[in-house]
């Protein structure tokens, strides 16, 4: 055998082992697909259940459970937001001091939760000390987490 037909063959056998491989790789994929019963598409429906995506890339969560008013003690924290944009989870609220005695300010802990109630992030956030009747912001960064798909939050004493 000469160079010329070395090189022939040396050729031929590279095409054929690149077909082999892509066809496994094909046939690996739709395997996955078949045994997980999701394509792509439905997996990204499923990681973006909660979110709407606003101009400038902004995410904001649309759940009914995570946007209900919740209570803590006798704050009440309502007109929640929770968005998500450069890098940044952001929680904006509303809270009120519903009792008849001054609010202390003090750290409580964030729970997100997502869809089977799974822990997504944990995030610590200050009460302000809030005079009876009081209202003021509440406003908490999660940086470099993405968990604005959630479900719900709880707030809870921090221990």
């Amino acid at each position: 055998m000469d160079k010329k037909e070395r090189k022939v063959i040396l050729i031929g056998a590279g095409i054929v082992i690149a077909a082999l491989l892509v066809v496994l790789i094909v046939n690996g994929m739709s395997k996955k697909e078949e045994k997980t019963g999701k394509t792509n598409t439905q997996l990204e429906q499923n990681i973006e259940k909660y979110t709407t995506n606003l101009e400038g890339g902004t995410k904001l969560n649309k759940s009914e459970e995570f946007n209900k008013n919740k209570k803590y003690k006798d704050i009440e924290i309502s007109n929640i937001q929770f968005t998500y944009e450069n890098g940044k989870s952001v929680l904006l609220a509303t809270i009120k001091n519903t009792a008849s005695t001054k609010h202390t300010s003090e750290i409580v802990k964030l729970t997100i939760l997502g869809e089977n109630n799974q822990v997504i992030d944990e995030v610590n956030a200050i009460l302000p000390n809030m005079q009876a009747g009081e209202t003021k912001q509440l406003n908490t960064t999660i940086s470099g987490a993405d968990s604005v798909n959630a479900k719900d939050f709880k707030i809870e004493e921090k221990k």
